[in-house]
């Protein structure tokens, strides 16, 4: 019997060195619609190290190598603010980084839809910064490169961390049409 039929909220201050398999826990793999944690939970309030919070707030038009894998997954199924910055300051022996307050508010249904090569084309894409889209796509074995693009109107020589969530969605149905 579980111990409660309502969601949960979960409120932490997190070892930073283990952020991401924390979110990735909490949150599910980016292609994982019906995770049984999330499914549990309303709310995450965490405190993590704040390099670490602005890469999983950044989006699209933030600094290149803030938006990543992180930051895709995290919002894909909640939305995210900072709520606070807590300076190293504040805490007694001070450490060497300063710290953020995230909240999630976890969503019912994902941003965008989710396609079986949703997670295959966000490592795709991240996996290799300086390389454009198309380039990126072709090294991870992507069939139809070119055909996909023109589709989702993305211009070949396109980085990947310039595309929002919305793009990558498109992008990776777009790829599934030649990619079975």
């Amino acid at each position: 019997m579980p111990f409660t039929s309502s969601k949960i909220k979960i409120i932490a201050n997190i070892p930073y060195y283990i952020t991401s398999p924390i979110l990735v826990h909490l949150l599910g793999e980016i292609d994982e619609i019906n995770h049984s944690n999330r499914s549990k939970i309303s709310e995450i309030i965490l405190m993590v190290q704040l390099e670490a919070g602005k890469r999983i707030v950044a989006d699209n038009n933030s600094l290149n190598k803030e938006y990543g894998q992180l930051s895709i997954l995290s919002q894909m199924y909640s939305d995210i603010e900072i709520i606070k910055l807590v300076p190293k300051n504040c805490f007694m022996p001070s450490p060497k980084v300063d710290s953020a307050i995230l909240r999630f508010v976890l969503r019912d249904k994902p941003k965008c839809q989710i396609t079986r090569l949703l997670r295959r084309t966000v490592r795709a894409i991240f996996m290799a910064r300086r390389k454009n889209i198309k380039n990126s796509l072709l090294n991870a074995g992507f069939l139809g490169v070119e055909e996909a693009l023109n589709k989702v109107n993305i211009p070949n020589q396109t980085r990947g961390e310039k595309l929002s969530l919305d793009d990558i969605s498109k992008l990776s149905i777009a790829l599934e049409e030649f990619n079975k």
